[in-house]
C-alpha cells in the first residue's frame, strides 16, 4: 500500500511585529473640517515592523489629532528629519506614512506651528521583520516539525531583540512556537501537533520588544491599512 504524501501548502508568512501590531487596527482618517477637535493635540506613534501596515518601505505615525497649519516632524536618533508635513486642515485620528532610513529609534513631534512651540512628542522602535515559509510535505502521512525557512528582527543596534516565531493553522489555533530567538535565523526547525491532512500554516514574529511601553494585545482579525491624508509636504 502506498502512502499518499501530506503537503503543507505555504503559509502566509505573516510579517507581525507581534504585540507591536496593536492599537492602529481601528484606527480611521478624518478631518474635523471647520469644528475644533474635541481630543486634545497629540500624536502617538507605536513601535512597529518596516512595511507592517502597507507592504512598502514605510513606518505609520498615528492617531494623530492636530489643527490646521501646525506641523508635524519625524527625525531619527541623531536628529536629522525624515520627514515633516503642515497640517492644511484640523485633524481628528488621523495618521501618515513615513520613510525611515532604516530601522531604530524615531521620534514625531508636533508643534504649533514650523519653528514654533512643541505640543506633544512621541518615540517608536522601528524595526526590519522579515519571515518566509515554504511548501512541505512528509510521505509518512503526518507532520510532527516544520520548517521555517528564514525569521529576522534587525532593531539597527545590536540586533539582540528577543522574538518568537509562531505558527498557526486557517482558524488560528496555535501548532507550535519557537521562542528566543534574535537576529537573523534560517532553518528554523519547530515541533507542532500532528498535522494529517493539507493544512495552510502562517508563521508569524512575535516579540514584546523589552520596552517600557503599554502592553498591546495582537488583533485577532486584519484591517486595511490608515490612509495618508492628503497633507501638504514641505
Amino acid at each position: 500500500m502506498t502512502t499518499k504524501p501530506t503537503t503543507l501548502e505555504k503559509g502566509r508568512a505573516v510579517v507581525l511585529a507581534g504585540l507591536m501590531v496593536l492599537s492602529m487596527i481601528a484606527m480611521s482618517v478624518a478631518f474635523a473640517g471647520g469644528a475644533a477637535a474635541a481630543t486634545e493635540d497629540s500624536v502617538t506613534f507605536n513601535d512597529q515592523a518596516i512595511g507592517v501596515y502597507n507592504d512598502s518601505d514605510t513606518m505609520v505615525v498615528g492617531p494623530i489629532y492636530a489643527q490646521k497649519g501646525q506641523y508635524l516632524e519625524v527625525t531619527d536618533e541623531s536628529g536629522e528629519v525624515v520627514d515633516k508635513t503642515v497640517i492644511p486642515v484640523n485633524a481628528t485620528d488621523a495618521a501618515i506614512f513615513a520613510t525611515p532610513d532604516g530601522p531604530g529609534e524615531y521620534t514625531a513631534t508636533l508643534y504649533s506651528e514650523e519653528g514654533g512651540d512643541e505640543i506633544d512628542d512621541d518615540d517608536a522602535m522601528i524595526y526590519d521583520a522579515t519571515i518566509e515559509l515554504s511548501d512541505q510535505k512528509s510521505a509518512k502521512g503526518t507532520l510532527e516539525q516544520v520548517t521555517v525557512d528564514t525569521a529576522s528582527l534587525l532593531d539597527g543596534d545590536d540586533n539582540d531583540t528577543e522574538f518568537d516565531v509562531v505558527l498557526t493553522d486557517a482558524d488560528g489555533n496555535e501548532l507550535g512556537r519557537a521562542t528566543e530567538l534574535t537576529g537573523t535565523n534560517e532553518d528554523i526547525t519547530i515541533d507542532t501537533s500532528k498535522i494529517t491532512a493539507q493544512t495552510e500554516v502562517t508563521a508569524t514574529i512575535s516579540s514584546t520588544m523589552n520596552r517600557s511601553r503599554p502592553t498591546m494585545k495582537t488583533p485577532e482579525t486584519s484591517s486595511p491599512c490608515p490612509t495618508r491624508p492628503p497633507w501638504t509636504r514641505t
